[in-house]
């Protein structure tokens, strides 16, 4: 789940639905190097760049970073 324990990230499924699909690895990468070395953060995603290579034209043909970008930050 997207910032699960966060204060902006996933609480629970009424609440923050659309947080709740996607996990930490989807955007962030391979969770053992975090876990290897968690002095290091979790990685940040890139913004954009790391959105669209699922969100390209053929999986998600509306997809606008801009418009997204408050839904998903946390």
């Amino acid at each position: 789940m997207t910032g699960f324990t966060y204060v902006s990230g996933f609480s629970n499924a009424k609440a923050t639905r659309h947080l709740g699909v996607i996990g930490c690895e989807n955007c962030h990468g391979v969770g053992s190097l975090h876990r290897d070395n968690p002095a290091s953060g979790f990685g940040w995603a890139g913004g954009e760049k790391a959105c669209v290579g699922c969100h390209n034209p053929d999986n998600s043909p509306n997809f606008d970073f801009s418009s997204y970008w408050d839904q998903i930050k946390h």
